[in-house]
């Protein structure tokens, strides 16, 4: 189950996402800020992604440019909308898969558990085998298909089930997708 920003455990670890940072730097939400704090003073792991600062200072510059009077409201609304139309993506022409999930939580969440526990200990308190947790982290084996373990990596991290679930099935749908690629070309898409 999430967490409340406010009610964090110390030493969680969390991923950042561009409101966090809009909000906290324009004093427009005091937990964000609150958590902006705690992660600076290390008592939360922050983690984030270049994406995501990419985004957030984005939506500060277009704040300030309304606030300065440079642009509009209105033209706002445009850019963004614009922006939006610029990144719409044709799925089909993506040739790398998505990233496992277990490969993001080696990258991302273990360096930080890492600096207190040993694997092994990480594997006991998820409850598998140290064998189990470094195949799922090498990305081969999945979090699914039974929703066990995306439960257990879930309830680790405070995130719940769900995301975890939903970054294999994303990673799974790739695959078979590609796989069956000859396959599927000569399935016709019904449209009646």
């Amino acid at each position: 189950m999430p967490y409340p920003l406010p009610a964090l455990p110390r030493g969680r670890v969390v991923f950042l996402d561009a409101n966090i940072f809009v909000y906290g730097l324009l004093g427009e939400s005091e937990q964000c800020l609150a958590l902006m704090e705690r992660c600076r003073n290390e008592e939360v792991a922050g983690v984030t992604s270049t994406e995501v600062v990419g985004e957030a200072c984005h939506r500060l510059m277009v704040k300030e440019a309304v606030d300065e009077g440079l642009i509009s409201r209105n033209l706002t609304f445009l850019v963004l909308r614009s922006l939006l139309m610029e990144y719409l993506v044709d799925r089909s022409r993506i040739t790398r898969p998505p990233i496992h999930p277990g490969v993001i939580f080696a990258d991302i969440v273990m360096p930080e558990l890492r600096k207190t526990r040993t694997i092994g200990e990480i594997a006991t308190v998820l409850r598998v085998s140290r064998q189990t947790l470094h195949r799922v982290m090498a990305g081969e084996i999945a979090i699914s298909p039974s929703p066990d373990m995306g439960a257990r990596l879930g309830k680790l991290c405070g995130n719940g089930a769900g995301l975890w679930l939903r970054m294999q099935a994303n990673f799974d749908a790739w695959e078979a997708t590609h796989r069956l690629s000859k396959e599927l070309s000569k399935i016709p898409t019904l449209t009646e």
